[in-house]
């Protein structure tokens, strides 16, 4: 789960164009304009309730060792896989747009 919120927290930096700087703080990703945009109010909301301070705040309980991994509910561990496959997507669709602007047309599903 601490690898895949990792993984998670990379993706919504690249969404909103943090690749190449020093990274938000997911908390401050989650209620970036540009990823409710990207992913859609549904997702964020799922964030927010995955890993907001406010809320369940799941990575850093088990970071801090208040939750082994084992006893991490497989719908949670489930809904970080959704969240992942949904950054993942948004962050290639936003590449294709950004590489078909490049080219001059318009994107594409294979490009």
């Amino acid at each position: 789960f601490l690898i895949g919120s990792a993984l998670l927290e990379r993706l919504l930096n690249e969404l909103v164009g943090g690749g190449g700087r020093a990274g938000l703080l997911l908390k401050d990703l989650i209620a970036h304009k540009e990823v409710e945009r990207r992913l859609g109010a549904c997702a964020v909301a799922w964030l927010s309730a995955l890993f907001s301070p406010s809320s369940l705040n799941l990575r850093n309980l088990i970071w801090h060792g208040f939750l082994a991994p084992r006893e991490l509910e497989q719908r949670h561990a489930a809904s970080l896989l959704r969240l992942l496959s949904r950054a993942a997507a948004a962050l290639g669709a936003a590449r294709r747009a950004e590489a078909a602007l490049w080219r001059g047309g318009p994107p594409g599903p294979g490009r």
